[in-house]
């Protein structure tokens, strides 16, 4: 259960120490978003006296934001800075569509359309990634 301090040590590792340039976004899975909300509520102040819900709209950390996503892999946190993440795309092969091709046996025919292109990474010790997350 140490998922607070390794979370610090990871966000500090992947920034350059001057607060200026750090990750700004966290994605993790649903599970361990949950755990982290269940975690950081106890931290949290409630200031409306007339209303009575203790629910976090917005979850971050070290005022970054935390997401999920269904798509995530199981215990992991992904500690991302977008300065350093890019798609480059090949102007020749951007949404281009093929020629028309007829599906034999039919009075049909086909035409795709590709994309051709480089998700890059150009300073990877400003990410980071946390893995075997347990929320038991």
């Amino acid at each position: 259960m140490y998922l607070l301090g390794d979370m610090r040590t990871l966000f500090n590792d992947c920034s350059t120490g001057q607060a200026t340039d750090q990750p700004d976004m966290l994605v993790t899975t649903q599970t361990v978003y949950e755990y982290y909300e269940d975690e950081v509520q106890e931290q949290k102040q409630i200031v409306n006296q007339t209303s009575g819900d203790a629910m976090l709209i917005t979850v971050t950390f070290k005022g970054v934001p935390l997401v999920w996503s269904s798509q995530c892999t199981t215990g992991y946190m992904y500690f991302l800075n977008s300065k350093y993440i890019g798609l480059n795309v090949d102007p020749d092969i951007n949404m281009s569509a093929t020629e028309w091709k007829v599906i034999p046996n039919q009075l049909d025919r086909v035409q795709q359309v590709v994309w051709k292109g480089n998700l890059i990474a150009s300073r990877r010790a400003s990410l980071g990634v946390l893995t075997s997350i347990t929320t038991a």
